[in-house]
């Protein structure tokens, strides 16, 4: 059995009940009620989601409860199967307060390379937490959610803008601005990107890029693309100029995460003929 990753407690004082005038009475002893306020992700990596559980407990007693520990399972289907976990005892529970425990437990993603994409690609992992808070004094309370979490995004490789200008008289100048983005918290390392322009289905010498490129979170590495269009490289330059836009694609692969991602791109360009001059 695993452990909880991580455990805080924070404490929120409810309004006391108002004290009866009238002669003592025996206590009747009253459960602890525990819910699930909240699932969420945590940073982690590429290998692997952190999943974050916020248990709300509120102590209706006039005295403190003192937790002896909580187990608890994390059904995850076919990302990570069932897993299970314990969160050490120790925290009290004050007379007439909501306190708030966290834990996180680590979800790991399949090592083969089609479930393991599936899994990303989803977007989400689908999961039903269960659990037991035990007390000292012998008395449980039972918890129960289903929910969902992001994953983590494998990088992108972008079109981030295209321009196409007049080059001289008779030429053309394309110019694309490529990136390679990492949209998580935590930082991923590339292990290349390869890619081919091609401008009017006349393709550029392919490049090669972004070798081990650490990418911080939320970083993106930029590289530039540029095209000078004559009649020399291209024979019909004379109706591209009179069109007014031309077409591009970039193709290629990124490799991350022991996976080779295809890179498959297009778009157009439009810019001013000599009769919008």
């Amino acid at each position: 059995m695993g452990t909880g990753d991580g455990i805080r407690v924070a404490v929120i004082a409810l309004a006391a009940s108002a004290a009866c005038a009238s002669a003592p009475k025996v206590e009747k002893i009253e459960e602890v009620a525990v819910r699930v306020d909240r699932l969420f992700p945590q940073a982690d990596g590429l290998d692997a989601s952190k999943i974050g559980v916020k248990l709300q407990l509120a102590n209706p007693r006039s005295s403190a409860i003192t937790i002896a520990g909580i187990d608890y399972t994390i059904d995850t289907g076919d990302v990570s199967g069932t897993l299970s976990g314990a969160v050490e005892g120790g925290t009290v529970l004050e007379a007439q307060q909501i306190s708030e425990v966290e834990f996180s437990h680590k979800v790991p993603f399949p090592t083969e390379k089609e479930a393991y994409k599936a899994v990303l690609d989803q977007g989400q992992i689908l999961l039903t937490l269960k659990g037991t808070v035990r007390f000292e004094d012998g008395t449980s309370a039972d918890f129960e959610r289903k929910g969902a979490v992001a994953t983590p995004s494998l990088p992108k490789f972008v079109v981030h803008d295209a321009q196409a200008a007049r080059y001289g008289k008779d030429g053309l100048d394309v110019t694309l601005y490529l990136r390679l983005i990492n949209e998580n918290v935590f930082t991923v390392i590339v292990d290349s990107v390869s890619y081919t322009v091609s401008i009017n289905g006349k393709a550029t010498d392919p490049k090669e890029a972004a070798i081990g490129a650490r990418l911080t979170q939320g970083a993106a590495q930029e590289f530039t693309e540029s095209i000078v269009m004559t009649e020399k490289n291209f024979e019909n330059l004379a109706a591209i100029l009179a069109g007014g836009e031309v077409e591009y694609t970039v193709t290629g692969k990124l490799d991350v995460a022991d996976l080779e991602l295809p890179i498959d791109l297009s778009g157009e360009v439009e810019f001013a003929t000599e009769s919008s001059q």
